[in-house]
């Protein structure tokens, strides 16, 4: 993850994630994904919380993680180009995503 919102020549957090606990070099800057149901109501997004829409947290895949906005991760493990998604369909997205939101008033 970036350390700030931009699409272009990102730096990455300093948050190492995951090698904090095994200290395997595959794990820097990885972390466990959650799952996606009642996505809408968990704001902000990513585990330091930069992304605020559900409609940037697709944008960052669909330009192919921290590596399709400049950050240097060699074990990534999403695809470094872009998804080639048009505006219809990342909407499409955000709209399936804010399908599995539970009925119930309070998280």
């Amino acid at each position: 993850m970036p350390s700030t919102p931009v699409w272009k020549n990102a730096t990455i957090d300093k948050d190492s994630g995951r090698y904090k606990i095994n200290r395997m070099q595959e794990l820097l800057y990885s972390f466990k994904t959650p799952g996606i149901r009642n996505a809408e109501k968990t704001a902000p997004y990513m585990h330091n919380g930069l992304y605020k829409s559900l409609d940037d947290v697709v944008e960052f895949y669909h330009k192919g993680g921290g590596v399709g906005i400049g950050i240097d991760l060699p074990y990534q493990s999403l695809p470094f180009d872009s998804l080639s998604l048009n505006q219809d369909e990342k909407q499409a997205i955000v709209l399936f995503m804010k399908t599995l939101t539970d009925k119930k008033k309070s998280y």
